[in-house]
Parts: structure tokens; C-alpha cells; sequence
């Protein structure tokens, strides 16, 4: 396996925690971003897109209710996952 393909696959989310708002910040990735998924803590998907343009994405929760999210980045060769909290 190349290690060189797991340098610097990483994205930020902000604000965190947010009131149901936020930005996930894709600018460090430079593998093909397949598809953004969110999850709830029940493992409810809530939100997908894979139509990704550009360096960022905004997700708006503010029909769901409070709590932690995942935030999943789909990659060509990876996923990457983070929590988010939404108060």
C-alpha cells in the first residue's frame, strides 16, 4: 500500500458546534471526492451530495433535530469521517 496517498487527506468543519449550519472545508483533499454524506447518531443518513464543485460544501441540519453528527468524505480511495455537533 503507498503511503503517500494518506499525506494530507484531511477536510475541517466549522463552525463546530454550529446551530445547524455548517461548512466543511475541502480544500486539503486531493483525491476525487465522490460523495458527502452527514448521519445522526442513530446512523440516519441526513444529508448526500455528490455533486461536489469547488473547495467547500455548506450543510444546512436546521429541520433535524440537536446532537452529533458524522460528517463522511467520500474519497476514490478513502473515507474520511468527522463529528459534528449541532446545538
Amino acid at each position: 500500500e503507498d503511503d503517500n496517498n494518506k499525506v494530507n487527506q484531511e477536510f475541517s468543519l466549522y463552525p463546530n458546534p454550529n446551530n445547524g449550519t455548517f461548512n466543511i472545508d475541502l480544500t486539503k483533499l486531493d483525491q476525487e471526492i465522490i460523495s458527502i454524506e452527514v448521519f445522526n447518531e442513530i446512523g440516519q443518513r441526513v444529508f448526500f451530495n455528490e455533486n461536489i464543485a469547488g473547495t467547500s460544501e455548506i450543510v444546512n441540519l436546521k429541520n433535524k433535530s440537536k446532537g452529533v453528527f458524522i460528517v463522511r468524505v467520500n474519497l476514490k480511495n478513502q473515507i474520511l469521517t468527522k463529528k459534528i455537533i449541532v446545538n
